[in-house]
């Protein structure tokens, strides 16, 4: 006690037993575990499902894959509030000190300041674009970068304490805020697409459990850093339970909803288009910075077992390797990481997902033209909400959903109107009475589509010519 005392509010327990008087609510440490599933990360995660299958599986995909990540984090939770020592001792048993500091710590170090990295990098580049959308200012995604990361690691060298304060506040505003923007999101975008069929899924049932649990693995088996403060197993379990599922869920479901009605996962980019961006920036960066500084205090941790350091070490090593990750998101460089990363959380990634399927990790060529065909198609997207939510174009439409044909984005127009529509006819329904437009504001997009996916191939068969 006197030791933290002189440390002023900086937590000093590190790899030490976690004395009983300094241990908390199941409450308190159920927050810090929803700060970590509230992140941009979760809401992509419902994003991809809702892409690659029906709508009612990709949330029971999310439920039963939320559930063995629960379960997960319960049974490793538990080890640590027996213990009252952090994931990198609890280790030690398993594999000895030694095997435990230079194997399963140097790891998790290696992981978690990667995250830290990668979602600082994400959070950087948001913001830039954010401030730009919003006010025509162009920051520089570097100078973003680095003042967030410098932000979150000031958090996670206070350590305990500090994430507790910082969740208490942020998680209450997180969902108030939330809730806003979705009520106003849903009243402009309106809920047809919701019901939209998926006509070839991308993704098996079972492939969207494995993905759920292979995105929050590592932060289950991390689980005893934070709840070496419980004082008992039930308070464990609570927070757990209370703290990971609802708000894993909501997240999933949040990115689901929007990626199916606004066509973009990520809420803070949603608030933009609506004309929120200021509540889309406080999303954006309290989600990121609750997630993140848990990343860097893990890290910190770890570091401590792998350099042998004292026990007051934790928050120097938390600011060297904090510095380290920022500097690596502010070059560029964060991004390369993420395969490994993955591998990480995953035990393995292979780069074929199934006999039909490539993943974006065989190769960075790959990973960067889908993203330039994920970006055409949100463009594309964005025009053509324009379209729908335009009082003289609605009058035309037969439907108020966004639909493909012949794998060209299309409008459903009334034939009677196909003038009033300028574009290329696709298709149209048995009856006739709709004709599937491609309106001429999106045929160039609807091209370089189709341009990336004919060099998307291209590369698939290098991969594979490699691989055989």
């Amino acid at each position: 006690m006197e030791q933290e005392k002189k440390t002023g509010n900086v937590e000093s327990v590190t790899l030490e037993q976690v004395p009983m008087e300094e241990r908390k609510s199941w409450a308190d440490v159920a927050m810090i575990q929803a700060g970590i599933m509230i992140c941009v990360p979760s809401l992509m995660l419902g994003g991809i499902l809702a892409e690659s299958m029906p709508m009612s599986q990709a949330i029971w995909s999310g439920v039963i894959g939320y559930a063995v990540i629960v379960a997960l984090m319960i049974f490793c939770g538990i080890m640590g509030s027996d213990l009252g020592v952090p994931t990198c001792v609890v280790a030690s048993g398993v594999f000895g000190k030694q095997g435990s500091s230079k194997l399963i710590s140097a790891l998790f170090m290696i992981s978690m300041i990667g995250w830290f990295a990668v979602q600082n990098g994400v959070c950087g580049s948001a913001f830039s674009n954010l401030i730009e959308a919003s006010t025509g200012v162009k920051i520089p995604i570097p100078v973003s970068t680095v003042v967030w990361g410098i932000i979150m690691l000031v958090t996670a060298v206070y350590g305990i304490n500090a994430l507790d304060k910082l969740n208490k506040i942020a998680i209450p505003a997180l969902v108030i805020v939330t809730v806003i923007g979705c009520v106003v999101a849903i009243q402009r975008f309106g809920t047809g697409n919701l019901s939209m069929t998926i006509e070839d899924p991308a993704m098996s049932f079972a492939d969207g459990v494995v993905l759920t649990i292979s995105f929050m693995a590592t932060g289950a088996l991390n689980a005893p850093d934070f709840t070496r403060y419980q004082r008992t197993r039930k308070d464990t379990v609570l927070s757990s339970a209370i703290g990971v599922m609802p708000a894993g869920m909501a997240m999933l479901i949040l990115g689901a909803v929007m990626t199916r009605i606004a066509q973009q996962y990520d809420i803070s980019l949603v608030f933009s288009n609506i004309g929120l961006p200021f509540l889309g920036m406080v999303v954006l960066i309290l989600a990121t910075w609750t997630t993140n500084t848990t990343n860097a205090y893990s890290a910190g941790l770890n570091a401590v077992m792998v350099f042998n350091l004292k026990e007051s070490g934790r928050s120097m090593a938390t600011v060297i390797l904090g510095a380290v990750g920022t500097v690596l998101a502010a070059v560029g460089v964060a991004g390369n990481f993420e395969g490994f990363l993955t591998l990480l959380g995953n035990a393995i990634r292979k780069c074929i997902i199934s006999e039909d399927e490539i993943s974006d990790d065989a190769s960075s060529t790959l990973r960067d033209i889908r993203r330039k065909k994920n970006q055409a198609a949100d463009r594309i997207h964005t025009e053509l909400n324009k379209l729908l939510n335009s009082p003289s174009t609605r009058t035309y439409l037969q439907d108020y959903v966004i639909t493909t044909r012949q794998g060209r984005f299309c409008l459903p127009v009334k034939a009677e109107y196909k003038s009033a529509m300028p574009g290329m006819v696709h298709d149209q329904s048995a009856t006739g009475s709709t004709l599937f437009i491609e309106p001429a504001s999106v045929v160039k997009l609807n091209n370089d589509i189709r341009e990336l996916e004919l060099k998307e191939q291209a590369e698939i068969e290098v991969i594979l010519a490699d691989l055989s």
